[in-house]
Protein backbone atom coordinates (compact mmCIF):
# COMPACT_ATOMS: atom_id res chain seq x y z
CA UNK A 1 0.00 0.00 0.00
CA UNK A 2 1.29 3.41 -0.84
CA UNK A 3 1.88 5.93 1.66
CA UNK A 4 -0.85 8.11 0.97
CA UNK A 5 -3.42 5.21 0.90
CA UNK A 6 -2.15 4.14 4.35
CA UNK A 7 -2.39 7.77 5.32
CA UNK A 8 -6.21 8.15 3.90
CA UNK A 9 -6.76 4.77 5.83
CA UNK A 10 -5.36 6.20 8.94
CA UNK A 11 -7.63 9.67 8.82
CA UNK A 12 -10.15 7.54 8.03
CA UNK A 13 -9.79 5.07 11.59
CA UNK A 14 -9.07 8.30 13.38
CA UNK A 15 -12.58 10.25 12.28
CA UNK A 16 -14.10 7.00 13.04
CA UNK A 17 -12.77 6.94 16.25
CA UNK A 18 -13.30 10.78 17.07
CA UNK A 19 -17.00 10.18 15.96
CA UNK A 20 -17.75 7.29 18.25
CA UNK A 21 -16.29 9.26 20.97
CA UNK A 22 -18.92 12.00 20.15
CA UNK A 23 -21.67 9.89 19.68
CA UNK A 24 -21.14 8.45 23.20
CA UNK A 25 -20.80 11.07 25.29
CA UNK A 26 -24.33 13.02 23.80
CA UNK A 27 -26.88 10.93 25.61
CA UNK A 28 -25.33 13.02 28.73
CA UNK A 29 -26.12 16.45 27.87
CA UNK A 30 -29.21 15.14 25.89
CA UNK A 31 -30.51 13.65 29.44
CA UNK A 32 -30.56 16.76 31.03
CA UNK A 33 -33.55 19.64 30.81
CA UNK A 34 -30.74 22.21 30.70
CA UNK A 35 -27.38 21.48 30.74
CA UNK A 36 -26.00 24.21 32.47
CA UNK A 37 -27.00 27.86 34.41
CA UNK A 38 -24.19 29.48 33.91
CA UNK A 39 -24.55 32.86 32.65
CA UNK A 40 -22.48 35.36 30.86
CA UNK A 41 -20.99 36.44 34.49
CA UNK A 42 -19.20 33.17 34.60
CA UNK A 43 -17.16 33.44 31.21
CA UNK A 44 -13.70 33.16 31.05
CA UNK A 45 -13.20 34.81 28.55
CA UNK A 46 -15.37 36.42 25.78
CA UNK A 47 -15.14 36.05 21.90
CA UNK A 48 -14.60 39.09 20.02
CA UNK A 49 -18.15 40.30 17.78
CA UNK A 50 -15.86 40.70 15.09
CA UNK A 51 -15.52 38.12 12.22
CA UNK A 52 -15.03 35.21 13.73
CA UNK A 53 -14.32 33.96 17.42
CA UNK A 54 -11.14 31.90 16.88
CA UNK A 55 -10.91 29.00 19.39
CA UNK A 56 -8.06 26.93 19.34
CA UNK A 57 -7.84 23.17 20.89
CA UNK A 58 -4.67 21.67 21.78
CA UNK A 59 -4.49 17.52 23.48
CA UNK A 60 -2.57 18.00 26.68
CA UNK A 61 -0.39 15.49 27.84
CA UNK A 62 -2.62 14.13 30.26
CA UNK A 63 -4.98 13.51 27.77
CA UNK A 64 -7.37 16.01 28.22
CA UNK A 65 -7.67 19.26 26.17
CA UNK A 66 -6.12 23.13 26.21
CA UNK A 67 -9.21 25.66 25.32
CA UNK A 68 -7.73 28.45 23.98
CA UNK A 69 -9.90 32.01 23.38
CA UNK A 70 -8.40 35.06 23.03
CA UNK A 71 -4.78 33.81 24.68
CA UNK A 72 -6.86 32.64 27.53
CA UNK A 73 -7.43 28.31 29.12
CA UNK A 74 -11.03 28.48 29.87
CA UNK A 75 -13.95 25.90 30.40
CA UNK A 76 -16.76 28.13 30.19
CA UNK A 77 -16.48 31.02 27.71
CA UNK A 78 -18.97 33.67 26.15
CA UNK A 79 -19.88 34.00 22.58
CA UNK A 80 -22.44 36.90 20.93
CA UNK A 81 -25.43 35.19 19.22
CA UNK A 82 -24.92 35.67 15.43
CA UNK A 83 -20.60 35.28 15.52
CA UNK A 84 -18.76 32.85 13.70
CA UNK A 85 -17.09 30.42 15.84
CA UNK A 86 -14.08 28.94 14.00
CA UNK A 87 -12.48 25.87 15.79
CA UNK A 88 -8.66 25.24 15.34
CA UNK A 89 -6.46 22.06 16.47
CA UNK A 90 -2.56 23.87 15.88
CA UNK A 91 -1.00 20.81 16.23
CA UNK A 92 0.01 18.52 13.21
CA UNK A 93 -1.79 15.27 11.97
CA UNK A 94 -4.73 15.92 14.50
CA UNK A 95 -8.29 15.42 14.37
CA UNK A 96 -10.87 17.14 16.57
CA UNK A 97 -14.61 16.70 17.34
CA UNK A 98 -17.40 18.46 19.26
CA UNK A 99 -20.96 16.99 20.68
CA UNK A 100 -23.29 19.51 21.91
CA UNK A 101 -26.75 17.42 22.88
CA UNK A 102 -28.83 16.99 19.50
CA UNK A 103 -31.90 19.25 21.44
CA UNK A 104 -29.55 21.65 23.25
CA UNK A 105 -27.33 22.70 20.47
CA UNK A 106 -26.20 26.13 19.98
CA UNK A 107 -25.20 25.52 16.31
CA UNK A 108 -27.11 23.94 13.61
CA UNK A 109 -25.32 20.61 14.09
CA UNK A 110 -24.68 18.94 17.33
CA UNK A 111 -22.03 16.65 16.13
CA UNK A 112 -18.57 19.11 13.94
CA UNK A 113 -15.61 17.35 13.23
CA UNK A 114 -12.35 18.94 11.88
CA UNK A 115 -8.86 18.17 11.11
CA UNK A 116 -5.57 20.33 11.70
CA UNK A 117 -5.82 20.97 7.74
CA UNK A 118 -9.13 21.80 7.63
CA UNK A 119 -10.57 24.10 10.40
CA UNK A 120 -14.06 24.40 11.24
CA UNK A 121 -16.47 27.46 11.18
CA UNK A 122 -20.07 27.29 12.88
CA UNK A 123 -22.85 30.22 13.38
CA UNK A 124 -23.40 30.42 17.41
CA UNK A 125 -27.21 30.56 17.96
CA UNK A 126 -29.35 30.55 20.87
CA UNK A 127 -32.12 28.10 20.69
CA UNK A 128 -33.90 28.99 24.28
CA UNK A 129 -31.12 29.02 26.80
CA UNK A 130 -28.14 30.60 27.34
CA UNK A 131 -25.32 28.02 28.51
CA UNK A 132 -24.18 24.53 26.79
CA UNK A 133 -22.28 22.01 27.82
CA UNK A 134 -20.23 19.91 24.79
CA UNK A 135 -17.57 17.56 24.84
CA UNK A 136 -14.25 17.92 22.63
CA UNK A 137 -12.26 15.04 21.27
CA UNK A 138 -8.70 15.82 19.92
CA UNK A 139 -6.76 12.89 18.60
CA UNK A 140 -3.05 12.90 17.03
CA UNK A 141 -1.58 9.91 15.99
CA UNK A 142 -3.07 7.33 18.68
CA UNK A 143 -3.65 9.93 21.55
CA UNK A 144 -6.80 11.20 22.25
CA UNK A 145 -7.49 13.88 24.92
CA UNK A 146 -10.94 14.07 25.90
CA UNK A 147 -13.25 17.09 28.37
CA UNK A 148 -16.40 18.80 28.78
CA UNK A 149 -16.42 22.38 28.97
CA UNK A 150 -18.93 24.89 28.10
CA UNK A 151 -20.42 27.95 25.88
CA UNK A 152 -22.70 30.82 26.60
CA UNK A 153 -24.70 32.65 24.18
CA UNK A 154 -24.81 36.01 24.64
CA UNK A 155 -27.60 38.08 23.31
Amino acid sequence: MSYTGRWRTYLGLVLVLVVSLCFSVTAKAGSTADPCADTTASCQATCPSGPACVVHLNRTSTDSVDIDVNGTKVDIFCVAKGVDVQWITPEANSFFGLTFSPTHSPFSKSILVGTSAKTLTAKAASHGQPCYVYSVVVCQGAKCGKKDPKVVIAP
